[in-house]
């Protein structure tokens, strides 16, 4: 089974990962530019 804190962090991951998408999508171009600067 997985614990409460194992699902939290899964969660939050998930949850980050929707904002930078919706941030990327957004900014367009300057998020393609930020993502290959932080490699």
């Amino acid at each position: 089974m997985i614990s409460q804190i194992q699902a939290r962090r899964i969660s939050l991951n998930y949850l980050t990962d929707i904002v930078w998408l919706s941030f990327r999508l957004r900014e367009g171009q300057a998020g393609l530019t930020l993502q290959t600067r932080l490699g």
